[in-house]
């Protein structure tokens, strides 16, 4: 069995208060907890700047690196949101 842990530091630039970053995340929050992804987001008090942690349990590797693709397809599809960098750890 096989955890993956994703890292995404995200940049918000129109965020303007914590209010506007919270709606830029909320439409990609409810996507990844349709994908069943566990993940928690920090650094709230910064108004244009998240850590978000995705994780993901699979019994392969393989499986495990096609997932982190496709959450950074998917955060990808938001223009609002700019992904800084990226780190995957895999247990």
């Amino acid at each position: 069995m096989f955890v993956g842990f994703y890292t995404f530091e995200l940049y918000i630039p129109h965020a303007n208060s914590l209010k506007e970053k919270r709606n830029s995340l909320r439409s990609l929050k409810e996507r990844l907890k349709k994908m069943n992804l566990s993940f928690q987001e920090e650094e709230n008090d910064l108004w244009q700047r998240a850590l978000l942690g995705v994780a993901f349990v699979s019994e392969n590797e393989s499986s495990v690196s096609a997932m982190f693709n496709e959450v950074t397809k998917l955060i990808e599809e938001y223009p609002e949101i700019q992904i800084l960098s990226s780190k995957m750890e895999v247990f």
